[in-house]
């Protein structure tokens, strides 16, 4: 299996998909994608323009600022790792 690249993206079509009662087959017909490629979606796994095009469209937002939202996700959970003291016995 691919690592996730956006699972930030991934975590907010869940989320649209949860509070508006969406079944994954209802967003394989909106998406135009077969099960197996909705769930890698899910899981992050974004290769395609088009899906993030599609995705932003979904998600009333653009691309940029799906990518923007990974991006600062991202930068904020590597700050919050380094700020953790060190565990490890001396």
């Amino acid at each position: 299996m691919k690592d996730s690249r956006y699972p930030i993206v991934g975590l907010a079509l869940q989320e649209y998909r949860r509070v508006n009662g969406k079944t994954a087959e209802d967003m394989c017909q909106i998406l135009n994608v077969s099960r197996a490629s909705y769930y890698r979606i899910e899981a992050g796994q974004i290769v395609k323009m088009e899906i993030f095009e599609a995705l932003a469209a979904i998600l009333s937002t653009t691309v940029v600022e799906l990518l923007r939202l990974e991006q600062s996700t991202a930068k904020q959970s590597l700050l919050a790792a380094l700020q953790k003291p060190d565990l490890t016995p001396e």
